[in-house]
């Protein structure tokens, strides 16, 4: 057995070197055919050069005669690209536009203003509720990082860090959403995903008053409070950018889309299941009859519900619960 390993050893390693000459021989034409296709262009490049700028010269020389006073035109520039031609003025009007129906106009104009300085000019007025997007994504991260350096010895205190993380972790996938729905849609589909979109930032609000609410009346809660409060107003912004930017959209021309995308959409809006789930999980919701399905928990002011707010249940959750709860 060890002899015939040995010789099936050598022949692959035999047929690898084969394989390897082979290959070395293709490149060695390869080459040789680049070399002589680059010396050829360049000869012909020279010869068209030439010829040309003779003709130039002549021309020139019969300009001169005929009317000796009169000078070249310059060549015409290359029509610009529509990215080219869009103004920065028609950028300030539409971000005042979006900023007018928010609570907090300032922070609003400053933050879309300082994103189309890193890209610009914005083609898509779509791009401005994004970067409005990121924004919130952005300072959440940098409000629990301050959330995590303040020190406390309390449990209790500890225990609504460690929630606080949850819910901020909760926030974060609802914004990563928001910006994947934005960019698998059209434009001019933009009013079919204003719903969602303005569900899962209300969401996003949400959390961050939950994560504040888990701690007890005194300095901390006050400090975390006014931590939170930068990445509420951004939340607030970009909340009522959505409608802002919906009667914008719907009052411009509309231009031609895919298809492909709008059967992709539509075909997600008519099945009656939340567009936010993934594909594995919408398959197993058709199977069943959703109506017939108990949620885990229901979460109502009025008392109709299991628990009044959603600190509440989220406490009640098993600490070791597989699957969506």
């Amino acid at each position: 057995m060890a002899f015939q390993d040995f010789d099936k050893i050598q022949e692959r390693v035999n047929a690898e070197r084969k394989r390897k000459f082979r290959k070395r021989i293709i490149l060695g034409v390869v080459s040789v055919l680049v070399v002589a296709a680059a010396i050829i262009g360049g000869a012909f490049a020279y010869v068209t050069y030439e010829n040309k700028t003779q003709e130039q010269g002549k021309t020139t020389n019969n300009k001169s005669k005929d009317s000796p006073t009169k000078s070249e035109s310059p060549s015409p520039k290359p029509p610009s690209s529509a990215a080219q031609t869009v103004k920065a003025g028609q950028v300030d009007k539409i971000i005042q536009t979006l900023c007018n129906s928010t609570l907090y106009k300032p922070t609003c104009q400053n933050t879309l203003k300082n994103e189309t300085k890193k890209d610009t000019p914005q083609t898509d007025p779509r791009s401005l509720l994004k970067s409005a997007i990121v924004a919130v994504n952005d300072d959440l991260d940098q409000v629990f990082k301050r959330v995590l350096s303040l020190k406390t010895e309390n449990k209790d205190d500890k225990d609504a860090i460690a929630q606080c993380k949850l819910l901020v972790d909760e926030a974060k996938e609802e914004l990563g959403t928001s910006m994947k729905r934005i960019n698998d849609s059209e434009v001019n589909n933009f009013a079919k995903i204003v719903p969602d979109l303005d569900s899962w930032l209300s969401a996003v609000m949400s959390y961050q008053e939950t994560c504040v609410d888990g701690f007890e009346e005194g300095k901390l809660k006050t400090e975390i409070r006014k931590n939170f409060n930068s990445s509420q107003v951004l939340t607030s912004n970009s909340l009522a950018m959505i409608k802002s930017l919906d009667g914008y959209l719907s009052s411009v021309p509309k231009v031609k889309t895919r298809l492909l995308l709008e059967a992709r959409s539509s075909a997600k809006e008519t099945d009656h299941i939340t567009s936010w789930l993934s594909n594995k999980e919408r398959r197993m919701l058709k199977a069943v009859d959703v109506k017939a399905l108990k949620p885990n928990a229901t979460v109502a002011k009025d008392g109709s519900g299991n628990f009044t707010t959603i600190n509440a249940a989220l406490k009640a959750m098993p600490a070791k619960y597989q699957g969506r709860y």
